[in-house]
């Protein structure tokens, strides 16, 4: 559907950084997408030890380095702003 209307790139954020955000991501660039995380609009839970923040980091540099670019909420917004 979204190669039908003519989308190649998938801007994500959200909840559950290590599952929802993580497999949407990997998926996405596997088919061939140009893949953003919104990293300041991303949160996890506590998780093995881990703070949500630290669980949230972990997701955020293995996609930075493998699958996805992290940016931040104003570097998605900046193409949308006028004047």
């Amino acid at each position: 559907m979204l190669r039908s209307a003519g989308v190649d790139t998938v801007v994500i954020a959200g909840l559950l950084a290590f599952l929802c955000c993580d497999t949407t991501a990997r998926e996405a660039e596997a088919r061939g997408f140009h893949v953003y995380l919104v990293g300041d609009a991303m949160d996890s839970l506590d998780l093995g030890g881990l703070s949500h923040l630290e669980v949230t980091e972990a997701v955020l540099a293995i996609q930075d380095f493998a699958f996805a670019r992290v940016l931040n909420t104003e570097d998605v917004l900046r193409p949308l702003k006028t004047g």
